[in-house]
């Protein structure tokens, strides 16, 4: 399944955050990069629909505006920056919410088998009844994308979802995110921050600057040392490693300017 945005803009009252986006999601993971305020959050929701941007949105070939809420709901699955439920439930309870659309009126055991293999499959067994409001940072991070896994959904959008993570933990939690693409299929894309993240795992990075896309590719076209300057104003040094991937290394601010 593939998502596209053909010259999407998008303000906040006057403010404008994204001017003329073209993007296109396709099975695979796409890494969304930028600085602060580059508009990253902002496209994802206008992407998944929780936004109305001017423009056009298309879930293959059909506008995501034609489409029925629970159609969308289904396909498309916004995993925030921010996972707070406020409800006091356990693991096992928070991840079945994300079938809420396939419940019905009774729990079923295909609904409770498919929450008991996500859980299995996300190394989260071992907690399940355990309490949300109980976890650390980074299991409530995990459980959140098991929530979101458990819609069953086509197009996977994840908001920093590595964000509070040690270093370790982000490698786990990138490594998961491939494999679970891979082996569903998906379509996902990810807002970072980290450039080594994007460079290890993601098979097309677009680059944001003040809203608008500064350039895409795979990311050994796209992590260069001029783009870094260029768009994060720092001193960079990008070489390539074992796996073809970029590897960046940052040195400190641009004593130039770049632009």
């Amino acid at each position: 399944m593939i998502l596209r945005a053909d010259s999407i803009s998008f303000g906040y009252g006057r403010e404008s955050v994204l001017r003329d986006i073209q993007i296109a999601l396709k099975p695979g993971i796409t890494a969304i990069i930028g600085p602060n305020a580059a508009g990253k959050s902002t496209l994802l929701r206008c992407l998944s629909g929780l936004l109305k941007p001017q423009g056009q949105v298309w879930l293959d070939n059909r506008d995501i505006r034609s489409l029925p809420s629970s159609v969308l709901a289904s396909a498309v699955a916004y995993l925030p920056q921010d996972f707070s439920p406020r409800a006091v439930l356990t693991v096992f309870e928070t991840v079945l919410l994300g079938r809420l659309h396939r419940l019905g009126l009774r729990l079923t055991p295909e609904n409770t088998g498919a929450v008991e293999s996500l859980l299995e499959e996300l190394h989260l067994t071992d907690i399940a009844s355990r309490y949300i409001n109980e976890l650390s940072g980074g299991q409530a991070q995990m459980v959140a994308l098991a929530q979101t896994l458990a819609r069953e959904p086509q197009i996977l959008m994840l908001d920093e979802p590595t964000s509070n993570l040690d270093l370790r933990r982000q490698f786990e939690v990138g490594s998961l995110i491939r494999e679970l693409t891979d082996a569903r299929g998906l379509s996902t894309a990810i807002a970072l921050h980290d450039l080594s993240l994007a460079a290890r795992f993601a098979d097309t990075v677009y680059v944001l600057q003040d809203g608008r896309v500064h350039c895409s590719g795979e990311p050994t076209a796209v992590l260069t040392e001029q783009m870094i300057a260029t768009v994060y104003g720092v001193e960079s040094r990008v070489s390539v490693g074992g796996l073809g991937r970029p590897l960046v290394t940052i040195l400190g601010p641009c004593e130039a300017d770049h632009s």
